[in-house]
């Protein structure tokens, strides 16, 4: 990937990562069950420092990127989404000039799935 291409998609990745943060954590109050309640505080806990993550990696650069619209949507479209794209970067980048951000989307992708099933019980 080119460093604006990685820029962009980093971009995009902690801010969905970002709003899932907030969108689960919102929804704690109004979920039924101390079970529900305990799965989406961990979700929205993951998607924080997995968009934490993701700022990391940004490079340092000042690169314009462009504004990064957030579907609206439940915790669980919002991390069917994430799952998508982790695949879908996984499977088209280069292992060795992408290895960092492979590295972090490899990690970032199973936690992702991981959460996205604990949604569904």
């Amino acid at each position: 990937m080119l460093i604006a291409e990685v820029c962009e998609r980093v971009d995009r990745w902690r801010a969905l990562e970002a709003e899932l943060f907030t969108r689960a954590g919102a929804a704690v109050a109004s979920a039924g069950g101390a079970g529900a309640k305990t799965v989406l505080a961990e979700v929205s806990r993951h998607a924080g420092a997995r968009a934490l993550r993701w700022d990391e990696l940004r490079p340092a650069a000042p690169i314009a990127v462009t504004a990064t619209e957030v579907p609206s949507g439940s915790p669980a479209e919002l991390l069917d989404l994430l799952v998508a794209e982790y695949g879908a970067a996984m499977r088209t980048a280069e292992p060795a000039s992408d290895a960092p951000v492979l590295a972090v989307l490899r990690v970032a992708s199973l936690e992702a799935a991981g959460d996205r099933r604990r949604l569904d019980g």
